[in-house]
């Protein structure tokens, strides 16, 4: 387990680890959205830049699909912060809330949102309802099973949205 550093989060002289998607490519979705993926290691890139533009120690370490791997690599790192930049474990989207779980569990300080907010968000029923359930305005919806289901009350413009899948993947405009 790693102790997380008592006293102020952002200094001179910092550790920062940079922990990133290592797919191949994605565990469902078409190639169109593979644009994610790109665009992941692409920010994780921008980021390390940044810190390293301020004098910080940048470890830039990719996300294997090995629990402990990832652990021993953080363990000597021994990072002040970890940017949670893994938006997926070996192209599945579910993973992004398991790496969070761990670094919660390590006692790291690190950027993002925590494992539950990052699983609740996978499952669209269930973050609909919480958001609901919390006063918050939710565009009306429904959940349906096949072409053939009742859309009553659902008026146009309307979007098909896979109820438990990452961000906009399975979108297209035909959606």
């Amino acid at each position: 387990m790693i102790p997380a550093r008592p006293g102020p989060i952002v200094s001179a002289s910092m550790r920062v680890a940079v922990l990133l998607s290592q797919d191949e490519g994605l565990a469902r979705g078409s190639l169109a959205d593979g644009v994610a993926v790109q665009d992941g290691a692409r920010m994780a890139g921008e980021v390390a830049a940044a810190c390293r533009r301020n004098g910080w120690e940048v470890l830039e370490i990719p996300v294997s699909v090995q629990p402990a791997e990832l652990v021993e690599r953080l363990e000597s790192a021994n990072p002040d912060v970890v940017f949670h930049l893994a938006e997926s474990l070996n192209g599945e989207a579910r993973g992004e809330a398991a790496v969070a779980s761990l670094l919660e569990w390590a006692g790291l300080a690190f950027t993002g949102s925590s494992a539950l907010s990052c699983a609740l968000c996978l499952d669209k029923p269930l973050a609909r309802a919480a958001l609901a359930g919390h006063g918050l305005p939710v565009p009306p919806g429904r959940v349906v099973e096949s072409g053939a289901s009742p859309l009553d009350g659902l008026r146009p413009p309307l979007i098909v949205k896979l109820s438990r899948e990452d961000a906009s993947h399975g979108i297209d405009r035909g959606s």
